[in-house]
């Protein structure tokens, strides 16, 4: 499809299509369930780039990442999801621009993932809501079905009480997701076979 728009002059129609396929292959990631952190913050970029070409200038975005932590295993899609309700609600629910921000550093041993935006946001009841895991329908619609439940059910897992989860938004002016975990890694036992280049 990619070389059938190229040969037709269609160049953006080919570029999102180049851009789809490297999202589609990057969150396959060989079948594993953990990756490099490098690995989910290339995957949230080629996203994030795939959307600004829906967007356009509606839409601006950068992704920091710190080199020092590139290299260290985290379970997969623990940070797109966030990126992806940024888009997906935040910018759905404004008319004018939106900017998505995210950044990865370490800080004392701990790798701190924050994903802020300027979109819709939520009230606080909502907020609450999703980080219980008892956010009802309307909420699961505005944050992703199951994805926060998912993603704090995957952090007692992998990391049972040595993790935070914060997330700060309010209406009309945007959310802020801040994630704190160990820098280790994954615990050994629960490496298994899997592979992480």
């Amino acid at each position: 499809l990619y070389w059938q728009t190229v040969n037709a002059g269609v160049e953006d129609v080919a570029d999102s299509i180049l851009a789809l396929s490297q999202v589609f292959r990057m969150l396959l990631s060989n079948g594993d369930r953990y990756v490099k952190v490098s690995h989910e913050f290339l995957l949230i970029e080629k996203y994030l780039e795939l959307q600004k070409m829906r967007f356009g200038e509606r839409l601006s975005f950068a992704v920091n990442l710190q080199e020092s932590i590139a290299g260290i295993v985290i379970p997969k899609l623990l940070i797109e999801p966030f990126v992806e309700n940024s888009v997906v609600h935040g910018i759905k629910e404004m008319e004018g621009p939106c900017s998505i921000i995210v950044s990865g550093a370490l800080n004392n041993d701990r790798l701190i993932f924050t994903i802020n935006d300027t979109g819709g946001g939520m009230t606080e009841e909502e907020t609450e809501a999703v980080l219980r895991g008892q956010d009802d329908e309307a909420h699961r619609q505005r944050m992703g079905r199951y994805a926060v439940k998912n993603i704090l059910d995957r952090l007692e897992i992998m990391y049972p009480g040595d993790y935070v989860l914060d997330i700060k938004s309010k209406k009309g002016e945007g959310t802020n997701v801040t994630m704190s975990i160990p820098a280790y890694g994954i615990p050994q036992d629960m490496k298994g076979k899997q592979r992480y280049e």
